[in-house]
């Protein structure tokens, strides 16, 4: 390897670039081994048998993605509706209702999809279910305002999050500080499909993205080192 002789400009340039570069792709990796961990995690939460949902809950990132069983009555009049995704091209809404338990508390819950045209509760009166009901869902955490996520309207009644304490205020009585996703219901309106929650795990890409890069970077240092090893050697 007499031949190659890179600058030592090039030199510094290039071993620090590696290093970090080196660095990334190995944080993908452990970002990616994390990521799998916790989908297992909330793999096996959600197939565990519901429990009943305490009357209250002193931590509630343990009891995330649990399956829990709740009793009490829907407070309809205090409905919100959260733009869901669009299905087969027709927008719509979640349909989240607090459930007013005997405790005196109540816990949002997620009771499913209903498309735009039906925002009305008075169009759906089928699912204006009264009286004590028993139901089971999955427990999720309240969720939390980004730069990419709108105000909620409130005069609308549009929500783009869940914002428990806006939606105690409405309700007038104390909500608990999760919420649940309804895993089943034998009504049209609201849609209540069994809840299934993805994580985004592109790490792997992500890693090999700095890698390669760090590949190709060594690779023109080593031919531009050659390159003016060639050009020395011929003088």
């Amino acid at each position: 390897m007499r031949s190659f002789r890179p600058s030592i400009w090039l030199t510094l340039a290039w071993f620090p670039s590696l290093i970090i570069l080196l660095g990334l792709g190995t944080w993908q990796m452990e970002r990616r081994a994390w990521k799998l961990d916790l989908i297992h995690d909330i793999d096996a939460r959600m197939q565990e048998a519901p429990v009943p949902l305490p009357a209250r809950i002193q931590d509630p990132s343990a009891w995330r993605f649990r399956s829990v069983s709740v009793s009490g009555r829907f407070l309809h009049e205090a409905e919100a509706h959260r733009v869901a995704q669009p299905r087969q091209g027709t927008n719509g809404y979640q349909v989240l209702t607090p459930l007013l338990r005997d405790n005196g508390t109540a816990v949002v819950v997620d009771r499913g999809w209903i498309p735009k045209n039906l925002k009305d509760p008075a169009s759906r009166q089928a699912g204006q279910v009264q009286g004590e009901v028993t139901l089971t869902g999955i427990v999720r955490l309240k969720g939390e305002q980004t730069m990419f996520v709108p105000d909620n309207e409130l005069d609308t009644n549009t929500w783009f999050f869940v914002d428990l304490e806006a939606m105690q205020a409405r309700a007038g009585v104390p909500l608990q500080q999760v919420y649940l996703v309804q895993s089943s219901s034998d009504l049209t309106w609201p849609d209540a499909a069994a809840p299934s929650f993805s994580l985004r795990n592109s790490h792997l890409e992500y890693a090999f993205t700095w890698y390669s890069m760090a590949v190709i970077m060594t690779v023109i240092y080593v031919m531009m080192g050659l390159a003016r090893g060639r050009e020395r050697s011929s003088k």
